[in-house]
């Protein structure tokens, strides 16, 4: 019996699809010889049937990288290659990732690490031991690593920060991809108020401290320049630019959701604005909701005011930062763009108003009365002034200023405050500055040593035959001024005699009248300084004395 032949046949080899594919056939079999002795030792030659089998083995090469779907579709793609809550005050953050594929050797597991990222000066970049000594930024290795099967995964992170978690995806052939995702983690998120700033409308006067407006603008700018700030997210460039890595191609990095690579514009912080009003007139007459500005690098926006001389405006600005945190402030101002009004400005004398001549020439003796008002705003500073330019300059006689006569909190409480008055109360309120007593009343006096409020000692008289003037100056709350001037005569001398005739004008004078109804009529009266400004006779059958005539009313 003889061992069979053994023979190793390689059938085939090929290249398909990256694969090199090696098979084997082996065939058993041979043949056996015997001798018959029965027959003369005859050799009989036997074939054995064998047995055939093949093996095979296949050699696959991979070059090509594993792939997110979205992103390989070139289309605009909302899933990004791993998912974040990239935006939390929660210290456990969620991750995963899926669409994944490999077309060739297949998938085979995932890593992921996370970093802290810190500024360089200029970008955020992710540190190590080696970047933090050469950049002299303070953060340290991976905080943690992983690798895993599955396509989820919970980080815990220990302090606030921003981070940086790249996802590394394996194939079989160990061919792997990189993504990232940024993730901003800060439970401790405030937004402040700067003191020394301030929100405030840019028509506002400066002079009322921003509270009044004296413009007719309806669509105003309202302005809080560095008022707002989140100082941690500010001070550590929490919204800046994260700097490239070289694993991470552009496509593949984080250009998604609230936090990606890119910088967040904001100021100091604040990633947005907005602003509401309500106009009061004395109830609401208009409002807007909460509405965004346009740019929140701009701090400023503007707002269209439908409203009215008198009006309150209540402004309220919100600054929000990236976890929705905010700080608000509200401010109040006015408007009133109609000056204060003056009227009945004259020299008086008892009962007798509108009187342009002062019969003495001692100025203490004489009464000025006006009323002024403003029922918008109310008044603020009320001033007169007597002086003369005769040769042309300017002599101060005097000056004061006077108490607004405002501020009472009702109609009522104004008129039981001022029904003293000389002419009684004269009150009107305003819708918010209170209620004001618009009659004014003065008797100068003689100014006290080293005040500056009443007639100049040594000017306190005037001169017969003179012209002076008097100076009401009034400026309402929201500082619009109003000036009215006066123009008075000092004649102390008694109008020119005149003569006194019997009878009507025409008729030949005669010393008797032939019934009850008498006639008189005179001529010649006048005066030079001041002129006449009223007749005063009585019929009598006696001469009447001085006295009697100065006490007549007719």
């Amino acid at each position: 019996m003889r061992s069979p032949d053994s023979k190793a046949i390689i059938a085939y080899s090929d290249f398909i699809s990256n694969r090199l594919t090696f098979k084997w056939t082996l065939k058993s079999g041979g043949y056996l010889k015997y001798i018959n002795r029965e027959a003369y030792n005859k050799v009989i030659r036997v074939s054995l049937k064998g047995k055939t089998h093949s093996q095979s083995y296949i050699f696959q090469w991979d070059l090509i990288k594993p792939y997110h779907q979205c992103v390989a579709d070139k289309s605009k793609c909302s899933t990004p290659p791993v998912k974040t809550t990239d935006v939390t005050e929660k210290a456990n953050v969620p991750i995963s990732w899926d669409e994944w594929k490999d077309d060739m050797a297949g998938l085979h597991h995932y890593e992921y690490q996370v970093f802290e990222l810190a500024s360089d000066g200029s970008k955020l970049v992710q540190g190590t031991s080696m970047v933090a000594q050469d950049l002299n930024i303070t953060t340290g290795d991976s905080v943690y690593r992983n690798e895993s099967w599955t396509s989820w995964a919970v980080i815990t992170l220990k302090t606030p920060g921003l981070y940086s978690t790249t996802l590394i995806v394996y194939d079989k052939a160990l061919n792997y991809k990189a993504t990232r995702c940024v993730i901003l983690y800060d439970n401790q998120s405030k937004v402040d108020i700067m003191a020394g700033k301030r929100t405030i409308v840019e028509q506002s006067s400066k002079d009322t401290n921003y509270t009044w407006i004296s413009v007719s603008d309806k669509n105003l700018k309202v302005s809080w320049t560095d008022r707002f700030i989140n100082f941690r997210h500010k001070q550590n460039h929490w919204l800046g630019s994260v700097g490239s890595l070289s694993d991470v191609v552009g496509e593949y990095d984080d250009h998604y959701g609230k936090r990606s690579v890119d910088e967040i514009p904001n100021a100091h912080g604040v990633v947005r604005f907005e602003v509401k009003y309500e106009v009061y007139s004395p109830a609401l007459s208009a409002q807007q909701a909460y509405t965004p500005t346009v740019d929140v690098l701009l701090q400023f926006g503007h707002i269209n005011v439908p409203w009215n001389d008198g009006n309150r405006l209540d402004i309220t600005v919100r600054a929000y930062d990236i976890l929705e945190k905010f700080a608000e402030e509200t401010i109040v101002v006015y408007k009133d763009v109609s000056p204060p009004r003056i009227e009945n400005l004259w020299l008086s004398r008892g009962d007798n108003v509108n009187i342009s001549v002062h019969s003495i020439e001692d100025f203490s003796k004489m009464t000025i009365e006006w009323e002024a008002f403003d029922f918008d705003s109310g008044l603020n500073q009320v001033e007169w002034r007597l002086f003369d330019n005769y040769t042309s300059n300017f002599i101060l006689h005097g000056k004061a200023e006077l108490h607004a006569q405002g501020m009472a909190q009702n109609l009522t409480i104004c008129e039981s405050k001022y029904e003293g008055e000389p002419r009684g109360s004269s009150c009107y309120c305003t819708m918010f500055h209170g209620c004001y007593h618009k009659h004014f009343h003065v008797k100068p006096k003689l100014a006290e040593i080293g005040k500056d409020a009443g007639l100049i000692t040594g000017k306190d008289k005037g001169v017969h035959d003179s012209d002076y003037f008097i100076e009401i100056q009034v400026i309402n709350n929201a500082l619009i001024k109003t000036t009215a001037v006066k123009k008075i005569t000092i004649d102390v001398s008694p109008p020119h005699e005149g003569t006194v005739h019997d009878g009507i004008r025409g008729d030949t004078e005669v010393d008797y009248q032939t019934d009850l109804h008498l006639d008189a009529h005179w001529e010649g009266f006048f005066d030079r300084e001041s002129g006449v400004e009223f007749y005063r006779f009585i019929f009598a059958d006696y001469c009447f004395t001085n006295e009697e005539f100065k006490n007549s009313n007719k």
